[in-house]
């Protein structure tokens, strides 16, 4: 940040945010309890008739005793469950680490724990500010604003908290005479 500049605007982000990594926690947790209901003396598959057909199909051209093992099917079912397990903790991360603020001079968009991503978007370049709004966001009162700037450049503010308050905030200070 520069010495005369000066933060004008905090933008917060909406608790929904951490929806997509709790239902994919939640999905981990299932896959785990699968897993481990597969390991038991019968599977939760034992009695499905897909697999009765295919213990049919199997015995008849193979002979008894051929199929898959449960355990590896536990394996399988436990791999899933840990790679949604790291996506959700890495959804539910990824938010912690959202840094947006308005100063009186620039847009700046911070984000990552490892690998740090920053965007900044001088405010005498933006063009225009857009509003997207769900139906489940208009009854949460969040939205996403999108700050176009000149040429490619914008930045993309999902769940903001209040959007409206914040798009009129940040309206405020786009108008405002810049002070030299």
């Amino acid at each position: 940040m520069l010495e005369n500049e000066v933060t004008r605007l905090v933008i917060k982000r909406h608790p929904l945010i951490y929806l997509a990594g709790l239902v994919r926690l939640f999905i981990a947790v299932v896959f785990y309890l699968l897993s481990q209901n597969a390991n038991s003396a019968q599977p939760f598959w034992d009695n499905w008739a897909v697999i009765e057909w295919y213990r049919d199909i199997v015995s008849e051209y193979f002979g008894a005793g051929f199929g898959i093992p449960a355990l590896w099917v536990s394996l399988a079912i436990l791999a899933v469950a840990v790679w949604f397990f790291i996506k959700a903790v890495s959804r539910l991360l990824h938010p912690l680490t959202l840094r947006d603020e308005v100063t009186n001079y620039r847009l700046t968009n911070r984000s990552g724990l490892l690998f740090q991503r920053k965007q900044e978007l001088y405010l005498r370049s933006v063009d225009g500010v857009l509003l997207e709004q769900s139906l489940i966001g208009k009854l949460m009162n969040t939205g996403t604003l999108k700050v176009i700037g000149r040429g490619d450049s914008s930045i993309t503010l999902a769940y903001v908290l209040h959007y409206d308050e914040t798009k009129d905030a940040f309206d405020h200070l786009l108008l405002k005479e810049p002070s030299l």
